[in-house]
């Protein structure tokens, strides 16, 4: 929790990750699964190579390094996934120059969404008022 806390806070981070260090994924996306053996969702199975989906605010823990990719763990910001989302353990590769910018575009994507919502309130405002 405290890296996590700590990756939030600063942005991104100061030196190259290291097992443990943990951030929020921005967006969703899709990855390979890792899993030699596989990995269970909570109503499938994604066997080693399948994609599986990586929720928006799910947790990916670093595992390792391996020269310019990081092997991640997963866990589903939903306690586990279903459907197309991979299951919580599932283990993917991401480039680490991608892994060290995710609190910066997790922030960026945040504050994205909070001034689109703001400009949609306010033009409904303005509607609302005009039809008075």
């Amino acid at each position: 929790m405290k890296n996590l806390i700590r990756n939030l806070v600063v942005g991104l981070f100061t030196k190259d990750p290291v097992p443990g260090d943990t951030v929020i994924n921005p967006k969703w996306r899709w990855a390979i699964v890792q899993n030699p053996n596989g990995q269970k969702n909570g109503n499938g199975f994604n066997k080693f190579g399948d994609s599986a989906g990586i929720a928006e605010n799910a947790t990916l823990t670093v595992v390792a390094v391996d020269g310019k990719d990081v092997l991640v763990s997963y866990e589903s910001p939903e306690g586990q996934g279903f459907g197309s989302e991979a299951g919580n353990g599932t283990l993917f590769f991401i480039p680490k120059d991608v892994f060290i910018k995710l609190p910066k575009d997790f922030a960026t994507i945040k504050e994205e969404a909070l001034i689109k919502e703001q400009r949609v309130v306010k033009i409904l405002k303005n509607l609302a008022a005009e039809q008075c």
